[in-house]
C-alpha cells in the first residue's frame, strides 16, 4: 500500500485510503483466509475491492431481471449493497474509506471511516 521514504518520514501520521488491507481489517479477514487457502498466498492489493465490484455487478444484474445489462446502471444506482469492504450506495455517496496509522515504518490498520464515532 504505502512504502519507502514516505513511511520513514510519516511516523505517527494518520492516513485515509480507499484500500482495505484484507489481512488487517477484521471484516475482510475471512476473505483473506479463503484466498490464502485457495491460491496459496495472501490476496494482492485491491483484491477485496475487486471481489466486491464483481459481486455488486452480479447483484445489479439479478435485480435488473430480464432487462439485463441495459438496466444494470439504473439498478445499481437504485439500491445499496453490503460488500466485504464497504456498503455500496447510490452514486453520490462514498461508502468506503479506511484509516491507517504510520508506526515503526509500516501502515497499520486503525478503523473504517464509517466506524469512527459510531460508539462501537
Amino acid at each position: 500500500m504505502l512504502g519507502g521514504r514516505f513511511l520513514a518520514e510519516a511516523e505517527g501520521w494518520l492516513v485515509g485510503t480507499a484500500y482495505a488491507e484484507a489481512e488487517a481489517d477484521p471484516r475482510t479477514r475471512a476473505f483473506a483466509a479463503a484466498h490464502r487457502e485457495r491460491h496459496g498466498h495472501s490476496p494482492a492489493a485491491w483484491a477485496a475491492e475487486a471481489h466486491d465490484a464483481v459481486w455488486f455487478a452480479a447483484h445489479g444484474l439479478v435485480g435488473a431481471g430480464a432487462d439485463g445489462p441495459s438496466a444494470l446502471r439504473s439498478e445499481l444506482l437504485r439500491t445499496s449493497w453490503q460488500g466485504i469492504t464497504r456498503r455500496f450506495y447510490e452514486a453520490d455517496r462514498d461508502g468506503g474509506s479506511f484509516l491507517y496509522r504510520i508506526s515503526d515504518g509500516a501502515a497499520r490498520f486503525v478503523a473504517r471511516a464509517d466506524d469512527i464515532g459510531a460508539g462501537g
